[in-house]
């Protein structure tokens, strides 16, 4: 219940923010950030050997085993990893890519804005997503091995 609540929480936070500032979701939602963080994720987490199923499977599975828990625990740090390097890769490609651009120095607040939502996709998918199922199946391992 209490994670829960603190998703819900923090997405209010997050919407509140963009309505109290620019009064529009549209403002934050860039589709080729999301494909390009979210594949480098997976490529990254599949080039390291992550088991995907496994990961899917400590989302909604209440009974996998102990060496599976620890194994899900250890992968979901990893991928908490993956994709804040993927926001960052994201961002220094598209800093990179927008200095090709002859009239860079009439849209830097614009670029700049639109850059910086790679790193804010991958910190929500970071602490919101990875790090709590990191934290929940090491409160399950706790629990099994107390």
């Amino acid at each position: 219940m209490m994670r829960l609540l603190g998703l819900l929480l923090a997405t209010g936070v997050v919407v509140l923010g963009v309505f109290v500032t620019k009064g529009d979701l549209r403002g934050i939602l860039d589709k080729p950030t999301v494909v390009f963080l979210a594949g480098f994720t997976l490529s990254s987490l599949l080039l390291n050997g992550v088991s995907i199923p496994l990961l899917i499977r400590s989302i909604y599975s209440g009974s996998l085993e102990t060496s599976e828990i620890r194994e899900a625990a250890h992968r979901w740090s990893e991928a908490k990893t993956a994709v804040q390097v993927g926001g960052w890769a994201s961002f220094l490609l598209g800093f990179s890519l927008s200095a090709n651009w002859a009239d860079v120095a009439d849209h830097i607040g614009p670029i700049a804005g639109l850059l910086s939502l790679s790193i804010f996709y991958a910190l929500l998918f970071a602490y919101l997503i990875c790090r709590p199922m990191q934290s929940r199946m090491e409160q399950k391992l706790r629990v099994i091995e107390a």
